[in-house]
């Protein structure tokens, strides 16, 4: 048995799907059904038919290992603008791993029915995200851009990342949760929220040090607590644009 060839083998899986008034989203299963785990898999392209890309902004994306039948979740944004509701459209997804210390290429796809556009199932918060780059440190900012008097207050940032972090820093009263190499989830813990990122106001201090000489963006997440129904609030997704490091 030794001498038999093993190696990965990449299935798409059935994808989860939200169309709304202007864009379609989904989650694709990538699955590892052959006979050996694929090492450093990237993302290199996704793609629905002519459809426009929104999210990812920008590939890579690196999934890390993929282990033997597990799999990770491949998640991307399109304009809808083309697309007819019940039609069938191919989503398309390529990429490289390793194994047995070789480089090597992948490319799956998945016929899709685009289903009919749905309210959006949360209100969006009014957010957005300041980025800073100097030698292999990102800081981030967070700006609460809701109305005066709005009970949303941010208490929670998750980015994804490319380039493993070697170190990272919270701003005071933040907590940090993360693997070092594909995500960071920042959130506040204290009970009388006095940390949390009112409307109208900012907080700096996320901070992602790399020791990669390059950053890709990746997709965020901003989250919000309505403070008068002491409940989850509206959040905001994005994608913060290509930095390069000098």
């Amino acid at each position: 048995m030794s001498g038999l060839w093993t190696s990965p083998r990449f299935f798409a899986g059935k994808p989860d799907i939200l169309h709304v008034a202007d864009a379609l989203s989904f989650s694709l299963p990538l699955m590892n059904r052959g006979t050996a785990s694929a090492d450093n898999v990237l993302i290199t392209d996704i793609t629905l038919d002519s459809a426009s890309r929104l999210l990812p902004a920008e590939l890579p994306i690196n999934l890390g290992n993929l282990a033997l039948h597990n799999m990770s979740l491949v998640n991307a944004r399109f304009d809808n603008s083309g697309l007819v509701y019940g039609a069938k459209h191919a989503i398309a997804i390529s990429g490289t791993y390793e194994s047995r210390k070789a480089s090597y290429r992948f490319a799956v796809d998945r016929l899709i029915s685009i289903p009919a556009i749905v309210t959006p199932p949360v209100k969006f918060l009014n957010a957005r995200v300041g980025v800073a780059k100097q030698q292999g440190l990102t800081s981030y900012t967070l700006f609460n851009d809701e109305m005066p008097g709005s009970p949303h207050h941010i208490n929670a940032f998750s980015l994804e990342i490319v380039s493993p972090a070697s170190s990272i820093g919270a701003p005071k009263g933040w907590a940090v949760e993360t693997d070092h190499r594909s995500y960071v989830l920042w959130f506040t813990q204290e009970e009388k929220n006095q940390h949390h990122v009112r409307p109208g106001s900012s907080v700096e201090g996320f901070e992602v040090r790399s020791a990669g000489r390059k950053s890709k963006s990746r997709a965020f997440t901003v989250a919000s607590w309505d403070h008068e129904h002491n409940a989850a609030g509206p959040v905001y997704l994005g994608a913060l644009p290509l930095r390069h490091e000098q």
